[in-house]
């Protein structure tokens, strides 16, 4: 069985559709979303329930199964309209206007693919070009998705065109860089999520797509973060704490606090459901059954834990009129953990793993990059922990 549907603007239709192959999938309209802003919902017969959201280039949301979540709640409840996102504009950072945080009043979905001409930190250029934080990928919309079922899963795929580095639609006179063709897989037998994304190069130049990812698990207090490698160093070059991988609430509820470790050495293995390689990091919580994220081999790993911040001060937008004061950006805490890859460094100081490299494309050529997510039970939970243990000497 294979049906396109439409996903975003004013004349996408709502359904509900039962038996698709053994899958439940519906396309709804939420309350406080903008008008043209769809979100996917998918039943697996196993009892895994995911949501997509088209709008930001098919980003992954929430995700459950029996009565577990695997991703964090976003501190943004409504997802952004595109025809209003402005990567470029400024946020206030702990009191310091800076253009080019935009991303950070969009980041409402779970599992994001950033880039493709910067997916780190904002970066001024000595020409004078201003990349924008994370790049403008995640938040391009996808108007159609093409569902599919095959013998074990139903597989979802949807692509778009990226124009430069802070376009959210096509640009006039302008011809698109890359295309981007998602595509996600949901098992029927098992609670898997595999995700594969395909960058195609459209330029006429020989390029390094500069992507990135960022993936934000559910945390609870005590709960740690493994990525087997042979070192670990603190993003800042600070000294490594002991238990630096476990997470920690907030010490003052309003003020966000942010840690990052860079991972190299990565122990590549075949890893995904297809047999191909990757790097098998999992969430332990305290009690209950953990979380596999299989990664691709990145030059830049980075573990990556984040609380607190709910109603603070640390991130807010600009007044609009003189005399008003600073709108605050997180309604609620910023509470998540997990991995942040990417083809360069995120602060692009070229702390990244020697010997992973990032791919090159050729005009017309074509790479994928490919995660996996997966509900543990306890027994694969422990081996997966002395394999990651085993070989980590950090």
């Amino acid at each position: 069985m294979s049906f396109e549907f439409k996903t975003y603007g004013s004349d996408t239709q709502t359904f509900s559709k039962r038996g698709i192959g053994d899958f439940n999938l519906s396309c709804s309209h939420i309350q406080g979303d903008p008008e043209k802003v769809f979100r996917i919902y998918i039943e697996s017969p196993c009892g895994l329930n995911l949501e997509i959201t088209p709008s930001k280039g098919m980003s992954l949301r929430d995700c459950s199964y029996q009565n577990r979540q695997m991703f964090w709640e976003a501190p943004m409840e409504n997802l952004p309209d595109p025809e209003q996102v402005n990567i470029m504009s400024t946020v206030i950072c702990d009191g310091t206007p800076i253009p080019g945080l935009g991303w950070i009043k969009y980041f409402a979905s779970h599992v994001e693919m950033m880039g493709l001409q910067n997916w780190g930190m904002d970066r001024k250029m000595d020409d004078g070009t201003h990349f924008p934080l994370h790049g403008n990928i995640s938040n391009i919309p996808i108007e159609k998705i093409t569902v599919k079922t095959l013998d074990d899963r139903i597989r979802l795929t949807g692509s778009y065109k990226v124009y430069g580095s802070n376009s959210i639609f096509p640009v006039s006179g302008n011809s698109p860089d890359f295309e981007i063709i998602k595509q996600i897989d949901i098992f029927s037998d098992k609670p898997v999520i595999s995700q594969k994304d395909t960058i195609i190069n459209l330029t006429k130049n020989t390029v390094i797509p500069d992507w990135g990812y960022h993936v934000q698990l559910r945390p609870e207090p005590g709960c740690h973060y493994y990525i087997p490698a042979k070192s670990v160093e603190e993003r800042f070059g600070e000294p490594v704490p002991d238990n630096h991988n476990e997470w920690k609430s907030a010490d003052v509820e309003s003020i966000r606090e942010e840690r990052g470790y860079i991972y190299k050495g990565l122990l590549v293995e075949s890893a995904f459901s297809d047999k191909t390689d990757g790097v098998r990091t999992l969430l332990k919580y305290n009690e209950t059954p953990g979380i596999e994220v299989i990664l691709p081999p990145s030059p830049f790993t980075l573990g990556w834990y984040s609380c607190g911040g709910g109603m603070g001060d640390n991130f807010t937008i600009p007044a609009n009129n003189p005399g008003e004061k600073p709108a605050k950006l997180l309604t609620k805490n910023w509470d998540g953990i997990g991995p942040e890859i990417g083809a360069s460094d995120l602060d692009h100081n070229g702390n990244t793993d020697p010997a992973i490299s990032a791919g090159t494309l050729k005009p017309g050529e074509k790479m994928s990059i490919k995660l996996e997510f997966r509900f543990l039970d306890k027994e694969k939970e422990l081996a997966l922990e002395k394999n990651i243990l085993g070989y980590s000497t950090y």
